[in-house]
């Protein structure tokens, strides 16, 4: 087998450094610790609107352009600036749902809840999207409020993501013998095995705009990072009809 010239690029070889980091990743050993692939995700993720950012300014730059032409290639340029900052602000806040938190307090639930209802409703709404909440009343636990509100956000924001218009999303609150429990259901297809499991897999999945279902796994992911920091759990699971349900239960001390 002849060497390649000095300096010559191996055409099957990644051409950018997210690529090839994800290359790299993808090729350890399969016990290969979840950090590894949660990094080669990420890397994924972010070189999809590069590249096309950079395909973008390249066409602009090949030859003279109508000013029309020159205002749709920013436009599509800037489409891909703010879903790559988007994607930061997601893993910059997945890296701080394991910091220590401060003290602990007690939090009234329902009134948590209703807090982040109120602060969806109006997406919800430009969605074509209800949501419909049913709360116990009066639940109070010695937990973070802050974690608990981004946890929750994330988590009903993903189902309105999810559930087609005319539809509704059901916000549940109960209590339980050991703590609380929260029951966020849609009317969207079905979640693949891979998002039941919460897997870092499934960041390479799903579509490619910024805060699709797919890649909105991302905050999903962060959510239960989130909870269990918070001393409780979060699972994804297919619910009897059809649509997709996350249940968290918070015990009534983290």
């Amino acid at each position: 087998m002849r060497p390649k010239p000095r300096g010559q690029a191996d055409e099957n070889a990644p051409s950018s450094p997210a690529g090839r980091f994800e290359s790299r990743a993808q090729d350890r050993e399969p016990e290969q610790d979840e950090s590894v692939s949660l990094l080669a995700a990420i890397a994924h993720r972010l070189s999809q609107p590069l590249t096309a950012l950079r395909g973008t300014l390249e066409l602009a730059r090949l030859k003279a352009k109508s000013v029309a032409e020159y205002r749709s290639a920013v436009e599509k340029a800037l489409e891909s600036a703010d879903r790559v900052a988007w994607l930061l602000q997601e893993l910059r806040e997945l890296v701080e749902a394991s910091a220590p938190a401060g003290e602990r307090v007690s939090v009234n639930l329902d009134q948590v809840t209703d807090s982040v209802v109120e602060d969806l409703r109006p997406i919800a709404a430009s969605r074509g999207v209800s949501i419909e909440s049913r709360l116990d009343k009066g639940l109070e636990v010695q937990t973070h409020p802050e974690r608990l509100h981004q946890a929750l956000l994330k988590v009903v924001h993903y189902a309105i993501l999810r559930s087609p218009a005319g539809k509704k999303v059901r916000f549940e609150l109960r209590s339980v013998p050991d703590g609380a429990q929260w029951m966020i259901s849609d009317d969207g297809a079905p979640f693949p095995f891979a998002v039941t499991e919460l897997s870092v897999s499934t960041l390479f999945a799903g579509q490619s705009s910024a805060g699709s279902p797919g890649e909105s796994v991302l905050g999903l992911v962060t959510a239960r990072q989130l909870v269990e920091a918070l001393g409780g759990s979060l699972t994804v699971e297919n619910s009897a009809n059809l649509g997709g349900r996350v249940v968290i239960h918070l015990p009534i001390r983290g």
